[in-house]
């Protein structure tokens, strides 16, 4: 879709200076994120009786070790590789360790978990760097965080699950040869992890031939984004009579003067 919809006015231009918005709400809606989390990963046991609160409880430890993780992960990545603290990448690493362990939350241990986190924040930081690298502006890096770092966790469940694990959260368990990852067995879960990697490749293929035309086709009616000049003056003062935050306004005012001089 990003490749298609085309990069966002001068994104890419020598010392491109396109403004951010609100650094606070973007931290405050990752917070809220972070904690609903624990109602789609915990909740996902379907139940609380019997064995199954341990299980949950289990799943709400794995889900906070890999975000929180993952988040420390990427702030010190960038810091040593960009020398600086951006609110909005430590925001997409937090996010990035929810999304690698949610696969596997209900099947690992928390240091499994811990593990899961390290790898899923260098998954989102590289693979952010490397759509930059090929010009592909994805605005809120949703691929790195949901695409690769979905692709991660699929990867991670069938690498770590742990059998213990499995079968705490899995109720009438009958066959004793699933819940083995392929670093607990070799044979076992070397078919788990063919079958995730099954699953990733027809999932990848069967929503690119279902999106790639849809959004090809929208792109030739010409109704895949904005004109120019909507992009340029902005859609909340086209659509909405004003802009949506202060320095958009002192931006658009700039451009009327330098347009005027």
């Amino acid at each position: 879709g990003a490749i298609l919809v085309g990069p966002r006015q001068g994104r890419f231009a020598k010392n491109s200076k396109i403004v951010k918005q609100n650094a606070v709400f973007q931290v405050l809606g990752t917070l809220l994120l972070w904690f609903g989390w624990y109602g789609f990963n915990c909740g996902s046991t379907n139940g609380l009786g019997g064995k199954l609160s341990n299980a949950a409880a289990k799943i709400g430890v794995a889900t906070t070790v890999s975000a929180a993780v993952s988040g420390t992960t990427t702030i010190l990545l960038n810091f040593f590789l960009d020398r600086k603290f951006d609110p909005g990448v430590v925001c997409n690493g937090i996010l990035a360790g929810l999304v690698s362990i949610t696969g596997a939350c209900a099947v690992v241990q928390p240091y499994s978990a811990f593990v899961i986190g390290v790898i899923g924040a260098h998954v989102y930081y590289f693979s952010s760097k490397m759509l930059v690298s090929l010009k592909i502006d994805d605005v809120v890096d949703a691929s790195p965080v949901h695409m690769c770092c979905g692709i991660w966790g699929t990867l991670a469940a069938a690498l770590f699950c742990d059998p213990e694990t499995y079968r705490d959260s899995h109720k009438d368990v009958t066959n004793p040869q699933n819940g083995y990852g392929l670093f607990y067995d070799g044979e076992k879960g070397g078919k788990l992890f063919a079958a995730n990697l099954i699953l990733l490749i027809t999932t990848i293929s069967y929503v690119t031939a279902i999106a790639f035309p849809v959004f090809f086709t929208l792109k030739m009616l010409r109704l895949l984004r904005i004109n120019n000049i909507e992009e340029t003056k902005g859609q909340d003062k086209v659509h909405h009579g004003g802009t949506a935050y202060e320095n958009a306004a002192a931006g658009s005012n700039n451009s009327s003067m330098k347009d005027k001089n």
